[in-house]
């Protein structure tokens, strides 16, 4: 005897296009962009993704995919680079012409700040460390007066 009822959102939406949602994850999309597309709830596909763990370790490798590439942007935009733009100069003639023009990108210090927070302890706005600890502190006050009925 075969199925019976409409088929699921995950056979008629979602599988047939796996390879775009890999590549949506890959290119930064959230799971409500993601779901948006493709015409799902996010309740729907986050279910799915809760349920299908072939599915949702696809799509975390694909948003791992494009690490590599933003912290090259990242890292290019703190130090500054240089670039080559094409200029389109239209003359009250009726000429037109092309000139490559060379600039420079400057460094930008919101970029310089998260590359530093993110990749050197020295400049990080929180300690991890004492956090941990103040945790554990907590933890074991906690327990004390708990045991001694405080």
């Amino acid at each position: 005897m075969g199925k019976k009822g409409r088929p699921s959102a995950w056979e008629t939406k979602i599988e047939p296009r796996l390879d775009e949602i890999k590549e949506w994850a890959r290119a930064g999309a959230t799971n409500r962009e993601i779901a948006e597309a493709l015409d799902v709830g996010l309740s729907v596909f986050q279910r799915y993704l809760a349920e299908k763990t072939d599915f949702r370790e696809s799509v975390e490798r694909a948003r791992l995919k494009g690490v590599p590439d933003v912290k090259l942007a990242l890292y290019r935009r703190a130090v500054g680079f240089d670039y080559t733009e094409t200029k389109i100069i239209k003359r009250s003639d009726g000429d037109v012409t092309t000139e490559l023009v060379k600039k420079k990108a400057l460094p930008d210090v919101g970029a310089i700040q998260t590359y530093l927070r993110n990749y050197t302890t020295e400049f990080r706005d929180k300690d991890f460390d004492t956090t941990e600890l103040k945790k554990l502190e907590y933890e074991l006050r906690k327990t004390i007066a708990e045991n001694n009925d405080f």
